[in-house]
Formats: structure tokens, C-alpha cells, sequence
């Protein structure tokens, strides 16, 4: 009899508004989530990883950041926090900015924890907008390793665009 593998139980994947036929998030919050979910089954269960790992961001969408310092800007979600090495976050499955992926508010879009080495992560096809502080900010592991490929930064009231401390 052949076995069967468990796969992770992903709860914020589904089919993007703007395409049901793919399947994406709207939501950092529950992206976040399904990333920890890949995190704990393929590290702390000691399963065999994928090659990479792609989280699809449903196209046509603005995602809301809140400010993690401002308790009166708390209106969005949690900025994304890539967990996992050979990572692809795409702005629609081919990754093209013209998909419409937006990020935008809070202080930072993405943060980069220096107990993570994030070798290999790729950012396709996405916009930022309107953060506070940076669009990409961390105290990354020094193996870490980030890849911009169709990105595009509006101008907003931030900082810097880009910080890695």
C-alpha cells in the first residue's frame, strides 16, 4: 500500500476576487499565519521542504499595514514576515507589477527578525506605498538574502525605502 503525505492545513489561502480560479491572499494577517503553518510542519516536524515556497498576493489588491508603534494608526494588518528560506512572494502567480498588488500604510511592509535566515526570498510585481518608517525593514541574519524583481516604490513619507539594520 502506498502512503500518502500529510501536506500543512493552510487557513488563509483561498480564491482571489479578482480570479477565482487562483488561489492567493487578501490578507496579511492570515499570510503570516500560513507562513508559521510552513514554518512549524517543514522545520519543527521535520518534514521534507518543497524546493520553494510561493504565496501568491491576490492581484487587484491594496493590503493595509498598521503601524506596530502608533496605537492610533491601527487600523490594517501585521507587516509580512518572511519565515522560510526559498521563498516567493508574488504579486499574482506570474509575480508582474501590473497585477496591482499594492502595500501600503503602517511603518513597515515587510520585517526581516534577525533569528531568520531568509536566503533566497524574491518580492515580484509589487508596489509600496505610504510607510511610516521603511517598506522593508529587519535586523536580518547576515546570510540573509533578498531579491527585487519587478518592485516598484510610490513616493511616500517614509525614511528610507529600504532598511536592513
Amino acid at each position: 500500500m502506498q502512503s500518502v503525505t500529510a501536506q500543512p492545513e493552510y487557513a488563509g489561502r483561498g480564491p482571489c476576487p479578482s480570479n477565482n480560479t487562483m488561489m492567493g491572499y487578501t490578507s496579511t494577517d492570515l499570510l503570516n499565519d500560513d507562513i508559521i503553518t510552513d514554518m512549524t510542519y517543514y522545520i519543527f516536524e521535520d518534514n521534507d521542504p518543497p524546493d520553494f515556497f510561493h504565496y501568491v498576493l491576490c492581484p487587484e489588491t491594496t493590503f493595509k499595514i498598521a503601524s506596530s508603534v502608533d496605537p492610533e494608526d491601527s487600523d490594517g494588518e501585521s507587516p509580512i514576515i518572511p519565515g522560510l528560506a526559498n521563498s516567493f512572494f508574488t504579486c499574482g502567480e506570474d509575480g508582474k507589477s501590473d497585477n496591482n498588488c499594492t502595500i501600503t500604510g503602517g511603518d513597515f511592509h515587510f520585517y526581516f527578525p534577525d533569528f531568520i535566515i531568509a536566503k533566497e526570498v524574491y518580492l515580484m510585481g509589487l508596489t509600496f506605498t505610504e510607510a511610516k518608517i521603511a517598506s522593508i525593514f529587519g535586523d536580518a541574519h547576515p546570510a540573509s538574502h533578498v531579491i527585487f524583481l519587478d518592485s516598484h516604490w510610490k513616493v511616500s513619507n517614509c525614511l528610507e525605502h529600504f532598511i536592513v539594520i
